[in-house]
């Protein structure tokens, strides 16, 4: 994902993705200068994740669109 420059949006709602799984993704995206589009709907469920994306949005400056739900996801209480 790092070096893909045609790839524009990419879609993983509704996936049951561990944190181990959110990591690597974010890790492949934070240097990838084509995705503008990242719709995470439904498929992040830990506070670990949350912060994977986080560290994501600080790193990349080309993501444009970012679906997220706002339910409070497990251990953030």
């Amino acid at each position: 994902l790092p070096h893909n420059s045609t790839l524009k949006e990419l879609d993983f709602s509704d996936n049951q993705m561990s944190s181990e799984s959110v990591k690597t993704l974010c890790e492949g995206l934070k240097h990838n200068h084509s995705i503008t589009s990242l719709n995470l709907r439904g498929s992040l469920h830990n506070l670990k994740s949350f912060e994977h994306i986080a560290e994501l949005i600080r790193a990349n400056s080309c993501l444009q669109k970012l679906g997220l739900d706002l339910s409070e996801p497990e251990g953030a209480k």
